[in-house]
C-alpha cells in the first residue's frame, strides 16, 4: 500500500512535468509561428486564432501561484507551531539527475502543443489535414523546436525547484522572525488600546455623576 508521503510526492513530481510541459509548448508555439514565417512556404500557423495561449498562460500562472501559496502557508504553519513539518527531498521528486524530469517534460510537451493547435483551428471554424498541420506546416521544424524548448525549460523549472526546495527552511525562519515581531508590536498596541477604553469610560462615569450630584431647585421655586 502507498503510504500518503509517498502518494503526495507523486502527485508533486507529475504536477511539475504537467506545469513544465505547458510552458514548453507554450513558448514552442510562439517560437514555431515566428520560425514558420521565415523557413517555410506555407505556415499553417498563419490566419488561426491563438486563443490556446491565454489559455494555456492563465491557468499556468494560476497553477504556479497555487503552488506557491500552499508552500507559504506551510511555511507559515511551520513558524507557529515552531518545527518542521516532514516534507519530500528534492531528489525524491525530481531524480538525483535530470535525466527523469526532462524526457517526461519533453514527451508531454508535443502532444500539449498539438492540442493546443488543434483547439485553435477547431476554434476558428478551420480543419485539419494531417498532423503537419498542428505542428506549423513542418514535422521537422516543429517537433524539433518543441524539444529544445522543453529541454530548455525542463533545466530551468529543475533548477528553480531546487532553490525553494533549498531556500524553504530559510523562509520558514524569515516568516517566524516576522510572527514574533508582529506579536512584540501588537502587545503593546493593545495595552494602549484597552488603557484608552478605560479612560474613556472613566470620563463618561465622571461626568454622569457630577450631572447625577446637582442639586434640585429650592423648595420655594416648585
Amino acid at each position: 500500500m502507498v503510504s500518503r508521503r509517498a502518494l503526495q510526492t507523486r502527485l508533486f513530481a507529475a504536477f511539475m512535468v504537467v506545469l513544465a510541459a505547458c510552458a514548453a509548448a507554450l513558448f514552442a508555439h510562439v517560437a514555431i509561428d515566428l520560425a514558420g514565417d521565415v523557413l517555410l512556404a506555407h505556415d499553417t500557423y498563419d490566419g488561426v486564432d491563438h486563443y490556446s495561449r491565454g489559455e494555456v498562460l492563465a491557468g499556468g500562472l494560476g497553477a504556479a501561484a497555487t503552488a506557491l501559496l500552499r508552500m507559504v502557508w506551510r511555511a507559515l504553519e511551520e513558524a507557529r507551531i515552531g518545527r518542521s513539518a516532514p516534507r519530500p527531498r528534492f531528489e525524491e521528486i525530481f531524480g538525483r539527475t535530470p535525466w527523469p524530469f526532462v524526457p517526461a517534460v519533453a514527451a508531454l510537451a508535443l502532444p500539449t502543443l498539438m492540442t493546443m493547435e488543434l483547439a485553435d483551428v477547431l476554434g476558428t471554424g478551420g480543419r485539419v489535414d494531417d498532423l503537419t498541420d498542428l505542428l506549423g506546416g513542418s514535422a521537422l521544424l516543429g517537433s524539433g523546436i518543441t524539444t529544445i524548448a522543453a529541454l530548455l525549460v525542463a533545466v530551468a523549472a529543475r533548477r528553480i525547484a531546487r532553490f525553494i526546495f533549498s531556500s524553504h527552511d530559510v523562509l520558514v525562519a524569515a516568516i517566524g522572525r516576522l510572527v514574533v515581531l508582529l506579536t512584540r508590536l501588537n502587545v503593546p498596541m493593545g495595552r494602549r488600546i484597552a488603557r484608552s477604553a478605560r479612560r474613556r469610560a472613566q470620563r463618561q462615569r465622571s461626568i454622569l455623576a457630577r450631572r447625577c450630584g446637582k442639586r434640585g431647585p429650592p423648595a420655594f421655586a416648585i
